[in-house]
């Protein structure tokens, strides 16, 4: 027993000597150090395992700096951003090999952690930049808001890239975006003449925008400073229904007592009494519609030359459902008709609401993105 513990246990050796002397020559390097992670933390690397191992990690330092090099010299910002999360994964691994008790750290090449971070970061920086202010150029030459927005939304790229944080600098640039691109808007709400008052203000209860960082929204024209004059039109909102019915007949032989008689032998019997019952069934189908329009006129006020902008928005909702009544004796119908009388279960007033809140939502989305 004590022989074949000892033979099994040699066998074992020569395997992993082999596994890790294996992954060295295939050039596996990163699996190699992954594999010995676990062994080494703990302190239990064989001895022939620690040459494969200081080896092999070198060696994996060499191919990684030739990859991070390579993706240093690429000309798209992705691969400088796969860079970086390398370099992430590198640092944890390398901080881990630090604490092998049975390894010399100095027998180990390590990677600069900080010296490409630096690179990378710079070259991001400089990438952000150059966006931020061509989208500041495009502006100057449209007058396109999201321009301004685009450079906006640079600016924390900017700010996570910068080798020594600059806050002054950071919120300047976003003072500077908000500036240029916060627009002062007076919405003039015009209701149809066959809108009712009700409708009307449902509907402007909805469809009034909050302001916030890029538009103040006006009611009024008090503010001196308006950019953009907008008047939104609820032109009109409609509703109708058309109904559709079937009938159907039932009969059904129901007993309604008995008869006593007596039978050949003198045996007193109980026959019973049939009598038919009839019943019908009225089916109402209802189709519903309702539907409504809005048109927005746009005045530029920062730029009286330029022409009014026109933009609609239209809604249509059609449902339908069923009304089902019945008439006659109620034990002639079939057990599948649910109830003697029901009502109808939609209305035009419900479906003109949701035509109101949907298009409170598209005028509500236009405001914001102007």
């Amino acid at each position: 027993m004590r022989a074949l513990f000892i033979l099994i246990s040699l066998l074992f050796l020569f395997e992993s000597c082999r596994t890790k002397e294996s992954l060295f020559k295939r050039e596996q390097y990163q699996t190699l150090v992954n594999r010995s992670l676990k062994a080494g933390l703990k302190g239990r690397l064989k001895s022939h395992e620690i040459g494969y191992f200081i080896d092999g990690f070198n060696a994996w330092h060499y191919q990684e700096e030739a990859r991070l090099k390579k993706l240093y010299q690429s000309n798209f910002h992705k691969d400088w951003m796969l860079a970086l999360k390398r370099i992430h994964e590198i640092e944890a691994l390398q901080t881990k090999v630090q604490y092998f008790p049975q390894i010399n750290t100095s027998e180990l090449l390590f990677i600069n952690i900080e010296h490409w971070k630096i690179r990378f970061n710079d070259q991001l920086y400089a990438y952000h930049n150059q966006r931020y202010e061509r989208f500041l150029k495009e502006y100057a030459q449209t007058d396109n808001r999201q321009f301004v927005k685009d450079a906006y939304f640079e600016i924390d790229k900017i700010n996570t890239f910068l080798t020594h944080p600059n806050p002054e600098d950071i919120a300047a640039r976003r003072a500077h975006c908000l500036t240029l691109g916060h627009r002062y808007i007076f919405l003039d709400y015009k209701r149809g003449t066959f809108v009712s008052e009700s409708d009307f203000s449902f509907f402007l209860k909805r469809a009034y925008p909050a302001s916030d960082e890029w538009n103040t929204f006006l009611d009024d024209t008090i503010q001196s400073k308006i950019d953009y004059h907008i008047a939104i039109h609820l032109e009109y909102l409609d509703s109708d229904y058309t109904t559709t019915s079937s009938s159907e007949g039932y009969s059904k032989e129901v007993i309604t007592g008995h008869e006593t008689k007596k039978d050949t032998s003198g045996n007193t019997i109980r026959i019973p009494i049939y009598e038919t019952v009839y019943a019908s069934v009225e089916t109402v189908y209802y189709e519903y519609e309702a539907e409504g329009r809005v048109e927005c006129v746009l005045a530029n006020e920062r730029n009286t030359a330029m022409e009014d902008q026109y933009s609609s928005f239209n809604r249509r909702i059609d449902d339908d459902c069923e009304a089902v009544s019945t008439s006659g004796d109620s034990r002639a119908l079939p057990s599948a008709v649910f109830c003697s009388s029901c009502s109808v279960f939609l209305d035009c007033g419900n479906l003109e609401q949701d035509v109101l809140r949907d298009l409170a939502r598209q005028i509500t989305h236009f405001l914001e993105e102007i």
